[in-house]
């Protein structure tokens, strides 16, 4: 039996258990990690969140079902709620969704942009 010699056999992308091999290959210390970390954790709540509410406003009992919002984009997500906002007859309504969906835009912003800075791409 020969190697392969691929890279797959060599870099800790596919190496069990080399966690710190794994991170200075990709260039992340303990600040990235932890913005990293962040990042996931804020993306995640505003995923639940969105799509919560997406099922409340129309109505949707997602059991035993697979939900119009299964697979979609958080941007995509967003967009659901901006047009539900939209229709609101309360301005109070209206108005905390819009600044709800704007400050979910910017925390995506803010994340490509961090990304991007530090070449998590």
């Amino acid at each position: 039996m020969t190697s392969s010699k691929s890279p797959h056999d060599f870099h800790p992308v596919y190496q069990v258990g080399m966690a710190d091999q794994l991170d200075e290959a990709w260039g992340i210390n303990l600040i990235v990690g932890q913005k990293v970390a962040s990042l996931v954790a804020l993306f995640g709540s505003v995923e639940y969140h969105l799509e919560r509410a997406i099922w409340k406003f129309k109505g949707i009992d997602p059991k035993g079902t697979r939900p119009e919002t299964d697979g979609k984009m958080v941007s995509a997500m967003i967009d659901m709620v901006e047009q539900i906002a939209a229709t609101m007859p309360s301005n109070t309504e209206r108005g905390m969704l819009t600044t709800w969906c704007a400050a979910c835009r910017r925390g995506l912003q803010s994340g490509t942009t961090f990304r991007t800075e530090c070449r998590l791409e």
